[in-house]
């Protein structure tokens, strides 16, 4: 009689338990023999595509406050997914260097406690964004002193672009609206001048609230890694029905990945 023991199609995600060590990243075992592909049908190629798009799908890590998510996380989680990248989840307090490996990009929600996050993701050699004013200094974006170097401002729902840079995309110069509600919005000054500075708060042209680091550009006291992002959005700013350029600035794809 058939067998339910033996796996036809069968994976193993980053990380999982093989028979011997830990899979490096995903891995695929699938049924087709030597000429079986030949002799495929419409169903067979189907399974082909879906075994290969879980494989090569690129990953994205996202670090945050609690395991239950905040409106705002779920709403991060969700557009990162669109963006056609596997989320994994990871609390802030076990989170880990080693929990970027293997990822296309790592995104630190401002529902974490810095404390919990620290420098654990400064050298890591995969693009970050962060979205934690109070990591900024941690991440050798800006210097540390609060208020002066970063810090967040309430009650805002307007930011104003520079221009054209690889951070807005085809978002227009001037002052537009971000957030369909007034929210919380983080911000970062006195940043080095290899900055790509994309969006300053609204009559405050000193606080950056959308700016880049490319690969090996000077921060402070640091060459970027890779690709580093500060970003505006705070605590809740996701969770809010963003308006249409909230959605933009993300652009086609996260940071590092075009």
């Amino acid at each position: 009689g058939a067998t339910t023991k033996a796996a036809a199609i069968f994976g193993y995600e980053a990380g999982a338990a093989m028979v011997v060590g830990q899979a490096p990243s995903r891995r695929v075992g699938f049924f087709a023999g030597r000429d079986t592909p030949a002799a495929f049908n419409e169903i067979g190629w189907q399974l082909f595509d879906a075994s290969i798009r879980w494989a090569s799908m690129p990953r994205a890590l996202l670090v945050v406050g609690s395991a239950e998510l905040s409106a705002a996380d779920a709403k991060l989680s969700t557009r990162l997914s669109n963006l056609g990248l596997a989320v994994v989840t990871k609390v802030a307090a076990n989170a880990k260097s080693a929990d970027a490996t293997d990822k296309a990009i790592v995104v630190i929600s401002e529902s974490v406690r810095s404390d919990d996050v620290g420098s654990r993701f400064t050298n890591v050699k995969v693009p970050v964004m962060v979205l934690e004013p109070s990591l900024f200094d941690d991440m050798h974006f800006t210097k540390s002193i609060w208020s002066k170097d970063y810090g967040d401002v309430a009650a805002q729902t307007d930011l104003v672009m520079t221009g054209n840079t690889p951070l807005t995309g085809a978002v227009q110069a001037g002052q537009i609206k971000v957030t369909s509600k007034p929210e919380k919005f983080v911000w970062a000054a006195n940043l080095p001048a290899s900055a790509i500075k994309a969006a300053t708060i609204v009559g405050h042209a000193e606080r950056v609230s959308i700016f880049g680091y490319e690969k090996g550009a000077t921060m402070v006291d640091l060459l970027a890694p890779e690709r580093r992002v500060g970003f505006f959005a705070g605590r809740d700013a996701a969770g809010d029905d963003a308006a249409e350029v909230g959605v933009a600035v993300w652009g086609e794809a996260p940071p590092g990945m075009d």
